[in-house]
């Protein structure tokens, strides 16, 4: 069964590879194809996709069609809107833009690419604090057991007197804990107030 499994999937793997099917291939629009992928940001060597898709089908691509398309699409993909949206979502730039638009959606993906390093440096921060308050949690967790533990019955003077001393450290590692954990809410503060005006103030909307 697994290796029946294994070729089901491997057929499926090597299916979803095909960029266009039978009928697209036998109808194909050149041109119209090549607006598409330039409208996605992909590279001229796309077409070698389309040419491996369609080999078994007995077509083969019209490069010039193709690409005249394709140099038509980019110039709605290499703006410097769409190049804040790509940076800003931590996509990477394959290069694609022709020279006369490649300045201006560099600019817009430069702007958006900071952006993205920073709202990750707070994502970073927040996971940092999680881990601070996990931590105060356990502090509070064993300062609440040693002081049940100082009033319980029976307990002897020497055991009570290493109580109030593990007491006495662990409030102060929770004083020490909590105002860790203020400066960074407050350093976390002002780096969402930040980033609310780097996005405020985006220039590429």
């Amino acid at each position: 069964i697994s290796a029946l499994v294994g070729l089901a999937l491997l057929i499926w793997m090597l299916g979803g590879c095909a960029t266009l099917d039978k009928d697209e291939c036998l109808n194909a629009d050149w041109q119209s194809i090549g607006y598409e992928d330039g409208a996605r940001g992909h590279k001229a060597s796309r077409i070698g996709n389309h040419r491996k898709a369609c080999a078994k089908h007995g077509v083969a691509p019209d490069f010039h069609l193709y690409e005249t398309g394709r140099l038509n699409g980019l110039r709605e993909w290499c703006t410097p809107r769409n190049g804040y949206r790509q940076g800003e979502r931590g996509k990477g730039y394959n290069g694609v833009c022709p020279k006369e638009l490649a300045q201006g959606f560099m600019e817009g993906y430069t702007y958006g690419k900071d952006i993205h390093a920073y709202a990750s440096q707070i994502n970073r921060q927040q996971q940092v604090l999680k881990k601070m308050y996990a931590d105060l949690d356990v502090l509070e967790q064993d300062l609440a057991a040693a002081e049940d533990t100082l009033v319980s019955p029976g307990v002897s003077p020497r055991r009570r007197r290493q109580l109030l001393e593990d007491i006495r450290v662990l409030e102060q590692d929770q004083k020490a804990m909590l105002n860790d954990i203020a400066d960074m809410e407050h350093t976390l503060e002002d780096m969402q107030e930040h980033i609310g005006q780097l996005r405020a103030n985006n220039p590429y909307q």
